[in-house]
């Protein structure tokens, strides 16, 4: 039952995903979502058994592709954002729970077109262990915001939220990362929001094309090192 109701989820997705598709950004020839999906394969392909036991997927990834079209200063925004999903191992159950099958692997993949320009962005990794996320495009006059939110459940009922959101701003003729926020919700407390990124602060370049796919993670840990976030 557990294995069916991942499939038939994802099979949701997908549909979704296609009814959105066609409203707006089509027929753009700016509009290069085929290029994230690409991005998206290869990336899955590459990070095969990225738990450390090696590929034992039962199944092959499974992407859904969604449309975020704005229009802010009489440029038109169309973004394309690829979720990337490769089911597990099945679980056996006791009694007659039936089977189930966790997330081996989640990320996500993004670019989007500025009126006659492509930016391309980068594959992210998602927490495997939340099954349930939101990844929303924000297009501001002179910034692009990612916002990213990711549930945690347990026993059938939410135990936290955990939301961040990637700022950028053009810098040249490419998208440069500025700010990274994060907060964690959970049943004890709302944590405060954690400044995880401060471009001028960290004194970094990291470009929206050129990020690492646990970027969040791993400033996330820096900011805790360096005293900037509350350690959890």
């Amino acid at each position: 039952m557990g294995l069916t109701r991942l499939s038939a989820l994802l099979g949701l997705l997908c549909f979704l995903a296609n009814v959105a598709w066609g409203v707006g950004c089509d027929p753009n020839p700016h509009y290069h979502w085929d290029y994230v999906l690409n991005q998206a394969r290869d990336f899955a392909d590459k990070n095969h058994g990225l738990n450390g036991d090696g590929d034992q997927s039962t199944y092959g990834p499974q992407f859904v592709l969604e449309n975020h079209k704005a229009v802010v200063g009489g440029i038109t925004y169309c973004g394309a954002v690829v979720r990337g999903y490769r089911p597990g191992n099945i679980i056996y159950n006791s009694g007659d729970r039936g089977t189930t099958a966790g997330l081996e692997l989640s990320f996500m993949c993004f670019g989007f077109a500025k009126g006659t320009k492509w930016y391309k962005g980068s594959c992210l990794m998602l927490n495997a262990e939340a099954p349930f996320s939101e990844i929303r495009m924000e297009f501001k006059k002179g910034a692009f915001l990612l916002h990213i939110r990711e549930d945690s459940y347990e026993c059938g009922r939410s135990i936290s939220t955990y939301r961040s959101t990637l700022s950028f701003k053009p810098h040249g003729d490419r998208y440069l990362l500025k700010a990274i926020n994060g907060q964690l919700d959970d049943e004890e407390e709302d944590y405060p929001m954690d400044p995880i990124y401060r471009q001028k602060r960290d004194g970094k370049q990291i470009f929206m094309d050129k990020m690492d796919r646990d970027i969040i993670d791993d400033l996330l840990d820096r900011c805790i090192k360096k005293g900037y976030c509350r350690d959890r």
